[in-house]
């Protein structure tokens, strides 16, 4: 199951147990400065694409310190909700956090 912004905000108007959840991971996807970009799939691409090599939080953080913040603050402000993100699901890496989320709405 893929989630787009446009599921997310059906799903935290039905699921109100994980809407902070839900909130985080649009955050992370509408605060991403690519235009178009509207899943969580073209996210995780976007980021591989610019030198991601894994989506762990401590990966995150190191690749977060690497950017500048003057060119790269909307990245920055995404990485930092991918990270709270998986905070708040207790997972310590954005696509297991991703899945354990898929699985809890498919449940609910």
């Amino acid at each position: 199951m893929e989630l787009t912004l446009s599921d997310i905000e059906k799903f935290s108007n039905s699921n109100q147990n994980v809407a902070e959840e839900l909130q985080l991971l649009y955050d992370a996807i509408n605060d991403y400065p690519k235009l178009g970009l509207d899943s969580i799939s073209e996210l995780q691409r976007d980021l591989e694409s610019k030198g991601l090599k894994s989506f762990s939080v401590p990966e995150i953080k190191k690749f977060q310190k690497k950017l500048s913040y003057t060119e790269n603050a909307w990245i920055i402000e995404s990485l930092e909700s991918v990270i709270a993100f998986c905070a708040k699901v207790e997972e310590n890496d954005f696509i297991s956090a991703t899945r354990k989320l898929i699985q809890k709405l498919k449940v609910d």
